[in-house]
């Protein structure tokens, strides 16, 4: 009995391995922007730490501790402002690694699909013989109990 073999198999293992290289490419995409959301989060409790510590205290600042204050208030803002222009970033950055992982898991199905039709027209075939080889015998086997 003849096997089936895929002519195309080497260019299918090609395309399965550049999605895997893909899914890992979007995976560290998701995961930097995940990062940079945790440390945005971890800023803005910073700040809120800071506000309500002066609204505890209520106590007047004193002019250099005020400075020393707003400076360093200031400085948590310019970074949690900087980290949701990465946000921004990251997020083009994980759309277009998805996009790239559709286009590569596209062309992973179309020759998997291409594989299962070349897979069914083998075996209909193979069944197609077979029943030509069953049919002979039978007319053989008739032919001869005939004579």
């Amino acid at each position: 009995m003849k096997k089936f073999k895929f002519k195309l198999a080497p260019v299918l293992r090609l395309r399965e391995h550049e999605e895997e290289q893909q899914k890992m490419r979007y995976a560290a995409a998701l995961q930097k922007k995940t990062n940079l959301e945790e440390r945005a989060e971890q800023i803005t409790r910073e700040i809120d730490t800071v506000n309500e510590r002066d609204i505890r205290t209520n106590e007047v600042l004193r002019p250099t501790t005020f400075q020393q204050h707003y400076a360093d208030i200031h400085e948590k803002h310019k970074k949690l402002k900087q980290v949701r222009h990465d946000i921004s970033k990251s997020e083009k950055e994980v759309e277009a690694e998805r996009l790239k992982l559709v286009e590569a898991n596209k062309r992973t199905k179309m020759i998997k699909t291409l594989e299962s039709k070349e897979k069914e027209t083998f075996f209909k075939e193979l069944q197609r013989l077979e029943q030509n080889q069953l049919n002979e015998i039978a007319t053989q086997m008739y032919n001869s109990y005939d004579k």
